[in-house]
């Protein structure tokens, strides 16, 4: 195929809209073994058209050996948005010679793309897998551990089980918990003595996670119920724990024990509440920071149920500190979670903290800004695009346009402002998918009537 054949082609699926013309224009491309072809192909999904993955693989099967080493030097490429790609189509396709560039690329990834192929490698089930997968389940990384240990129920080796086993045997709570979680998917019945261990646990997530796990493996729904109706303050602890609390030194005990899974945490947080002296918000408000993630979580819950306006001070500076941590750096906590604490308690301080947090990041509040915002950063060609979509083909920007919506305007960064504003247009919308819904659908809006009027959007 002459150069020109190929840009022609590559400009079409590139302009194209119509669903079928689109996943014929694609395995066009696919099939072509021009390296430019494939970097296209990786390009296109990234303007909303995830749907386009499983029709791909299958054109890119047909030359399979070709696409596969294509697809692995995609890998180190500089785009993001192209690496997921890449990592999603060699899942998709599900050739095993996938496994080893994967995880090699899983060594040296950064928080973001070691996240996004432990994702997909729950698609690509492969034995080789199984010790990097352990060696991270078993990590203090939560997130990644979590993501881990879904792939490896999926891969479901021997190896794993007795693995897993011992670490229900003799592991530390986070690997119990961990091991819990996989034997529990995996319904492995040999786990059920060995998870007796975390019923006795002084941490009361742990006993929880336990009685989860024996639900799943006995199938007993009784026992999920049980769980959920636990979840409510218990009188007696909660005048038990005001009791202990009456001295300084019960007051300290108390928050420590609650910090480190130790009450029935509804039933102390309740008793917090009761509390809400400046030493007890100190204390939980210095415990945020601490390296324990799980001590951290249970004090921004306890100052989020206690809206105490003698947190705001603190967790400001907090916010603050987040915003200046190196971008590579995830900061602990997440400024959304520091957010969320101080919408709850909602004075004029916490809110006045808030709308600095988002001024000083430049995300916009309203949907309105949103939309004046995307306007100006997506080229005119691609917005005369949408103009020409049907509003139910939007949805198939969801992972394209939308996802960039989702990470750039700070959705998971504490804007609360432009979740409300997208609130107030449905007032069943919060999560970030649906936000970026309603700001997709009214960007649709806002071109289509410039379209009527003036005709196409001017390059």
């Amino acid at each position: 195929m002459s150069d020109r054949s190929l840009e022609d082609l590559i400009r079409r699926y590139n302009s194209d809209i119509d669903a079928d013309d689109l996943i014929e224009g694609g395995k066009a491309l696919a099939r072509i073994e021009d390296a430019r072809a494939i970097k296209a192909l990786a390009e296109g999904l990234t303007v909303g058209r995830y749907f386009l993955r499983e029709p791909l693989a299958e054109a890119l099967r047909e030359r399979e050996e070709s696409s596969l080493a294509q697809l692995i030097t995609l890998l180190d490429d500089p785009d993001r948005i192209v690496r997921h790609t890449a990592i999603v189509l060699l899942c998709e396709i599900g050739n095993p010679l996938a496994i080893p560039p994967l995880l090699k690329l899983l060594e040296t990834a950064d928080e973001r793309d070691a996240f996004y192929i432990l994702m997909n490698l729950t698609h690509l089930p492969d034995p080789r897998a199984a010790e990097p997968l352990l060696a991270i389940a078993f990590s203090d990384d939560q997130t990644s551990s979590r993501q881990a240990a879904f792939a490896l129920v999926e891969i479901g080796t021997p190896e794993i089980i007795e693995r897993c086993l011992e670490e229900l045997a003799d592991g530390n709570e986070e690997s119990f918990q961990t091991a819990a979680l996989i034997l529990s998917h995996m319904k492995e019945q040999r786990a059920i003595p060995l998870l007796a261990r975390g019923l006795e646990s002084t941490k009361e997530n742990v006993r929880e996670d336990t009685e989860k796990a024996l639900a799943l493996i006995r199938g007993e729904p009784d026992a999920l119920e049980r769980y959920w109706a636990a979840q409510k303050p218990d009188p007696a602890k909660v005048a038990e724990y005001l009791n202990t609390a009456a001295t300084p030194e019960g007051r300290d005990q108390l928050v420590e024990q609650f910090l480190s899974h130790q009450l029935h945490s509804h039933s102390a947080v309740e008793a917090f509440k009761q509390i809400a002296d400046e030493v007890m918000v100190e204390k939980l408000c210095n415990a945020i920071t601490e390296a324990d993630s799980g001590r951290a979580t249970q004090a921004l819950w306890a100052l989020r149920e206690i809206k105490s306006p003698l947190a705001v001070g603190p967790l400001s500076a907090v916010l603050v500190q987040s915003q200046q941590k190196p971008q590579a750096e995830s900061p602990r906590p997440s400024s959304d979670s520091i957010v969320n604490v101080l919408y709850a308690i909602g004075t004029e301080e916490a809110l006045a903290a808030i709308e600095r947090h988002i001024a000083a990041n430049g995300w916009p509040t309203t949907v309105d800004q949103a939309v004046d915002r995307l306007i100006s950063e997506v080229p005119p060609v691609q917005l005369d695009l949408i103009g020409q979509m049907s509003e139910i083909d939007l949805y198939d920007m969801h992972f394209g346009l939308g996802l960039y919506i989702r990470n750039n305007f700070g959705f998971y960064q504490g804007n609360v402002l432009l979740r409300d504003a997208c609130s107030r247009r449905n007032p069943l919308a919060y999560s970030a998918d649906e936000c970026s819904t309603i700001i997709l659908r009214s960007l649709w809006h806002r071109v289509r009537n410039q379209q009527a009027a003036d005709g196409p959007i001017p390059a």
